[in-house]
């Protein structure tokens, strides 16, 4: 190839490279000043968001770390594989919101409004979700270690399959939950609600249940070795191959 040849192909590449970058930027401007929801792929990291009508919008696979909603409605938002990092989402409408294997590691969900949202798969390590709502969320094989649930309203929440090592459940309402095949040793279900719960087949290793309602909870195949149920109320639960290695019982 000649030179003049290499120059009108390298001249044809700057071009068609600045009209993406462009058309980039134009996309996540769009989105910025509400003109449009659509942004999937976005780099918004660290920005400000805020008090937003961002209903239904597109935000898979998007750069959002660090980056603060609070207060937005994002009703019916696709934040599917995207990374939410540090992201603040306190206070925000989030129903029917989908998180599939996202990235939410240390963001925050302060009383955030997320009734039956798709978080299965996601990465939730030291998330903050106190006193959201998370009425019938799907919280599948989801890995949340050192995260806060502190009285979150979860019931009917699905987290089967789902790590939740040294996470905080105090004062949570997860009745009728479905809490089979988990592990969440060394976790804090301190005054939680589970009336009605199941929580076959998963393990609670060290796990404290301090005056926890477990009601006709289902205990089955579960592993409680040293787990404390101290003044914890057991009436009706259901124990089949339950383990309780030292564990110490409701009346001590």
């Amino acid at each position: 190839m000649n030179i003049n040849k290499k120059k009108k192909l390298l001249t044809l590449l700057f071009f068609l490279l600045l009209s993406f970058n462009l058309f980039a930027g134009e996309k996540e401007d769009n989105f910025i000043n509400g003109n449009s929801v659509d942004c999937e792929g976005c780099k918004l990291a660290g920005l400000k968001l805020k008090h937003m009508d961002l209903r239904g919008a597109n935000l898979q696979n998007a750069d959002l770390r660090t980056t603060s909603f609070h207060r937005s409605d994002l009703f019916g938002a696709n934040f599917n594989n995207a990374n939410l990092e540090g992201a603040n989402l306190n206070k925000t409408i989030l129903i029917k919101a989908s998180f599939k294997n996202a990235n939410l590691t240390n963001a925050m969900f302060f009383e955030a409004d997320m009734k039956k949202a798709n978080l299965e798969g996601a990465q939730m390590n030291g998330v903050r979700m106190g006193k959201a709502i998370l009425n019938s969320a799907n919280m599948k094989n989801i890995i949340a270690n050192q995260a806060f649930f502190i009285e979150a309203n979860m019931p009917k929440v699905i987290l089967t399959g789902s790590t939740f090592y040294k996470t905080l459940f105090d004062v949570a309402n997860l009745q009728n939950a479905n809490i089979t095949n988990i592990d969440a040793s060394y976790s804090s279900f301190y005054l939680a609600n589970m009336r009605y719960a199941d929580l076959s087949n998963s393990k609670f290793i060290s796990t404290d249940f301090y005056k926890s309602k477990l009601l006709g909870a289902i205990l089955s195949n579960s592993d409680f070795s040293y787990a404390r149920f101290l003044r914890s109320n057991m009436r009706d639960v259901v124990i089949e191959n339950t383990i309780f290695t030292e564990a110490i019982q409701p009346n001590g």
